[in-house]
């Protein structure tokens, strides 16, 4: 009896355990909330009759790049060398147009997208003539993520 007694105990234990390491909205990785950002972005453009961006990883790679420089120290959060950014992707990958939005220290991918759209200048350029889009996420030693978003107009 003593037995069956422990062994239920030892049975509840590890199942108290498990459940406490367990966790219903697990932290996305980076590259799942690139993603996530660039769906809620184009959602957004759909409910308002805008045709959606076309993921483009030329876009994400530039994107990255600035993020991962304000990640280091090498920039401030900002726009500091856009223009050599879109002098790179006009050059890559014929870019017509391009347009940027940055942000920090935001946890998901629908708090960082409601910012944008609820700043006016941001929201339109969500809403502009671009036609493809790119992500890109870093975090610094401290993990304040740094957020950029590229989009071009082919």
């Amino acid at each position: 009896m003593k037995l069956k007694r422990k062994t239920n105990i030892f049975s509840l234990l590890i199942l108290v355990i498990a459940s406490a390491c367990q966790t219903d909205d697990p932290q996305p990785t980076l590259r799942t909330t690139e993603e996530m950002i660039i769906a809620q972005v184009n959602d957004f453009r759909q409910q308002n009759g805008l045709p959606v961006l076309i993921k483009n990883n030329s876009c994400r790679d530039i994107a990255l790049g600035h993020s991962i420089d304000m990640a280091e120290g090498y920039l401030p959060l900002g726009h500091d060398g856009l223009e050599e950014r879109q002098s790179k992707a006009s050059q890559e990958i014929g870019a017509l147009s391009a347009g940027e939005m940055v942000a920090s220290n935001f946890w998901t991918a629908e708090s960082v997208v409601e910012s944008w759209l609820n700043n006016p200048a941001l929201r339109k350029t969500i809403e502009g003539d671009f036609t493809d889009i790119g992500v890109g996420i870093a975090e610094d030693a401290h993990g304040n993520r740094f957020y950029t978003q590229f989009l071009i107009k082919r």
